[in-house]
């Protein structure tokens, strides 16, 4: 899978996220603003490239959001994707996303799309993360746009943090998730500061909630413990 470069940066300003310092630095010593879009000559050419010369056989956009098009961009870059016929997989935020968007990335081979919500809780987003996304508007998308097309995979992002600040909250996360048709539920130690037997302990009350088989672990390495968690997460 290669890596394929549409924009640099984010035009969201997510409380949570480095792009609107990373913005603010670049615009202090170059005067110039970091987000930016690639020309589309310039994509084709790297688009064919990948495939022709090195071979590629799926490849990954990297932008943040990838669909920070103006309008009509994205339909332009489908039409430029349609002689590429490679598989990919993309990401952004799901109220980008509506029927007619999820039907042309079928169409031109998107095999896989992220989206990231940031948080479970509606209030916490409007005052902490300044998201004016509404639960509805996410849930809508998600139900129209992909629910009744694919299968998906719930990331539950900081799982053990949140499981050890408020479990029954944790928990209704993922059981909502699962009921609603996720295939897979992916347990997070974000900042990698969970232990190997709170690991354990944890996944133990997790399968009393969601089936075994449909559990996954994302374990960071912050405190050298990724490996051993894992194990413990499937032992």
């Amino acid at each position: 899978m290669l890596p394929v470069e549409t924009h640099r940066g984010c035009p969201y300003t997510c409380a949570f996220c480095n792009s609107p310092s990373q913005d603010s630095l670049y615009a202090s010593s170059t005067r110039e603003r970091f987000f930016r879009k690639k020309q589309f000559d310039y994509v084709r050419k790297e688009l064919i490239y990948y495939r022709d010369i090195l071979k590629a056989e799926f490849l990954y956009f990297w932008a943040d959001t990838f669909f920070t098009w103006k309008k009509g961009e994205f339909e332009e870059f489908a039409e430029i994707y349609k002689d590429v016929g490679l598989p990919f997989w993309c990401q952004t935020r799901i109220e980008t996303v509506n029927e007619k968007r999820m039907k042309l990335l079928e169409e031109i081979g998107c095999a896989r799309i992220s989206f990231g919500i940031e948080h479970g809780n509606e209030k916490f987003r409007r005052k902490w993360i300044q998201s004016p996304v509404s639960d509805d508007l996410m849930i809508n998308n998600f139900v129209k746009s992909v629910k009744e097309k694919k299968e998906f995979m719930f990331d539950a992002e900081h799982f053990f943090d949140g499981f050890k600040n408020n479990k029954e909250y944790a928990i209704s996360c993922i059981k909502s998730a699962y009921k609603n048709g996720a295939r897979w539920i992916v347990l997070c130690d974000s900042n990698g500061g969970t232990f190997p037997d709170e690991v354990k302990k944890i996944v133990t009350e997790v399968t009393k909630h969601v089936p075994g088989k449909n559990l996954g672990i994302h374990a960071h390495n912050d405190t050298g413990n990724a490996v051993a968690n894992s194990l413990a997460a499937i032992l």
